[in-house]
C-alpha cells in the first residue's frame, strides 16, 4: 500500500536521509516496510553509505541500518567504507 512512498525515498535517499526530519522519515519507511521494499531501501542506504555517514543526520540512518543486524547490508557497508577511514577522521 506504501510501496511509492518507500520506493521514492530509496531513490532520494541521500536527501531524505541527509534532512533533520528526513533521517526519522527514512527509519520508519525501513521499519513498516517489508521483503523487496526493505530491500530496496537498506540496499539504497548501503551504495550511499560513504556519504551518509559523513553527514550528521545520514549517519543516523547508516547506523540504524547496521543496527538491523543484517549481514549483507552490513558486509556491504564495510566493503564501502574500509580504506577510506582516514578521510572520515578528518
Amino acid at each position: 500500500a506504501h510501496a511509492f512512498i518507500f520506493r521514492a525515498v530509496a531513490c532520494e535517499v541521500v536527501d531524505v536521509a541527509s534532512h533533520r526530519h528526513g533521517c526519522r522519515i527514512v527509519q520508519r519507511c525501513i521499519d513498516a516496510s517489508g521483503g523487496y521494499d526493505r530491500a530496496l531501501l537498506v540496499g539504497a542506504i548501503c551504495r550511499s553509505c560513504l556519504t551518509l555517514v559523513q553527514d550528521p543526520f545520514g549517519n543516523y540512518v547508516v547506523q540504524y541500518v547496521l543496527g538491523l543486524h543484517d549481514n549483507q547490508a552490513n558486509s556491504e557497508i564495510v566493503r564501502c567504507i574500509r580504506g577510506r577511514l582516514g578521510v572520515l577522521s578528518r
